[in-house]
């Protein structure tokens, strides 16, 4: 896998979205709501998930960012 070979992260919108709700972080807590009400987790909700993810060390030298953007808005 190319994030294996190169030593970066391979980061899935949706591996973050599910641990954000599993550990309860405050972003994960929003999400669970939408989530809950059958709803899809708003793009700005997304992105700031995705943002703080890229924020942590192992991703600074890179990272392979997977089902990202989903949309024109996400874009």
């Amino acid at each position: 896998m190319l994030a294996d070979s190169q030593g970066i992260p391979h980061i899935s919108t949706g591996d973050i979205l599910r641990a954000a709700v599993k550990n309860q972080t405050p972003l994960g807590v929003k999400a669970k709501e939408f989530m809950d009400a059958g709803e899809l987790v708003p793009d700005s909700l997304v992105i700031d998930l995705i943002r703080e993810r890229l924020k942590e060390s192992d991703a600074q030298p890179g990272w392979i960012l997977d089902g990202f953007p989903r949309n024109v808005a996400q874009a």
